[in-house]
């Protein structure tokens, strides 16, 4: 039988499931917190709606790339943008940053938010 605990991020009140044995040793699910503010001004010439479509699509890919992680996408209209990773290792934290990075770019170039316009 396995038990469920809730860790806690401690910038948010929202937790992670982590599942432990019976006999009390990690299962070695992964915390993954990741938080991306896109600059409405880096998006070129367009409206904050095709904008905030843009980032549901850019969220819904990391969504399904990364489903037990913790996952936020806004569009920051002052105009700072920002990523930031929360992972296990720095390694995991790189591959996560390099792969969401990617995924922005793939988005911008192919993504179906095109159609919004």
């Amino acid at each position: 039988m396995q038990k469920v605990i809730k860790k806690y991020d401690n910038r948010k009140n929202f937790g992670t499931l982590s599942v432990l044995k019976q006999n009390g040793k990690h299962e070695g699910i992964k915390m993954i917190t990741i938080e991306l503010d896109i600059e409405f001004s880096s998006l070129g010439e367009t409206t904050e709606a095709v904008a905030k479509v843009f980032a549901a699509e850019v969220k819904q890919r990391l969504e399904s790339e990364y489903p037990d992680s913790s996952v936020s996408v806004d569009i920051d209209i002052r105009g700072f943008g920002g990523l930031h990773v929360i992972a296990d290792s720095c390694e995991l934290q790189d591959e996560i940053i390099e792969r969401v990075n990617y995924i922005e770019r793939d988005v911008w170039e192919h993504g179906a938010w095109h159609n919004a316009s």
